[in-house]
C-alpha cells in the first residue's frame, strides 16, 4: 500500500494499492481501513476452513474405535 501517486513501490509490486492523496493523515487512515478489511476477510476464510475440517473430522471414525450400533 502506498499513497500520493504510488512512487517507486508501484513498479515493484504485482498489486499495489495506491491512496491518491497528498494528505498523509488521509493516506494513513485509508491504509488502516484497507488492512482491517483484508484481515477480516482472511479471518472469515480461516474460520470457514476450520469449520469444514471440524465437520469432516466429526464424520470420520476415531482411529482404533469401532462405531457402536445403536439399540433401537
Amino acid at each position: 500500500m502506498t499513497g500520493f501517486q504510488g512512487g517507486q513501490m508501484k513498479s515493484l509490486c504485482d498489486l499495489c494499492v495506491v491512496v491518491p492523496s497528498d494528505n498523509m493523515q488521509i493516506i494513513e487512515d485509508l491504509h488502516l481501513s484497507i488492512a482491517h478489511s483484508v484481515f477480516r476477510v482472511l479471518r472469515h476464510e480461516i474460520q470457514a476452513m476450520d469449520h469444514s475440517r471440524a465437520t469432516i473430522a466429526l464424520a470420520q471414525p476415531v482411529s482404533g474405535h469401532r462405531p457402536v450400533a445403536s439399540k433401537g
